[in-house]
């Protein structure tokens, strides 16, 4: 008895116990035709890596660093960018040491990207970051968003944008000895 049960069962939800010859439509030639529908799915993909590049940064009196690599930020996205913001970890926009005194320098460290995806960048690569705007913007972060956030193409991009930095030490004051340390941080928002 139970057997004869869950044969039952099975007939009773299998999709082919009612499953219907698709309906044909008559042609004006004569014939008849019949179509079955096609859908699909693409995932959504919203996502940014980062990688630093390793190695001790100079901070010294006689610094004068011009366009230093100092990581990449890997880009993969199928829908639009609502906010692209980088912020600092630091209240003075700056690299700080352990008392949260900002590094003296002569020229305040400036931030600009570049991006493989040069037609139509992430990032906005023709801004150039300053300290000091990332101080005034805080925890909400500096507008960074470039055109290919808008998916002009009609289709998702991979893009690799690499973040560089600038600035000299100052000849008239001695920095305190210590580590200087900070953290940037890309926030990518729909």
């Amino acid at each position: 008895m139970s057997k004869k049960l869950l044969v039952a069962t099975v007939l009773l939800f299998s999709p082919f116990a009612f499953a219907e010859e698709p309906p044909t439509t008559p042609t004006d030639s004569g014939g008849v035709e019949s179509e079955v529908s096609l859908t699909g799915n693409v995932p959504e993909v919203f996502k940014v890596t980062s990688r630093a590049v390793p190695s001790d940064l100079d901070f010294s009196q006689a610094a004068d660093v011009k366009n230093r690599v100092l990581g990449v930020y890997a880009f993969e996205y199928n829908v639009r960018i609502g906010s692209l913001r980088l912020h600092s970890n630091n209240t003075s926009g700056a690299p700080e040491n352990a008392t949260g005194t900002k590094i003296d320098l002569g020229q305040e460290i400036e931030y600009h990207f570049t991006c493989n995806n040069s037609s139509a960048p992430t990032v906005d690569t023709s801004k150039t970051i300053t300290r000091s705007a990332l101080q005034t913007a805080g925890i909400a972060g500096v507008d960074i968003r470039g055109r290919g956030g808008d998916l002009e193409a009609g289709y998702g991009i991979k893009d690799e944008c690499t973040l560089f930095g600038t600035w000299q030490g100052n000849p008239n004051a001695l920095p305190m000895a210590g580590v200087y340390s900070d953290k940037l941080t890309i926030e990518m928002k729909q």
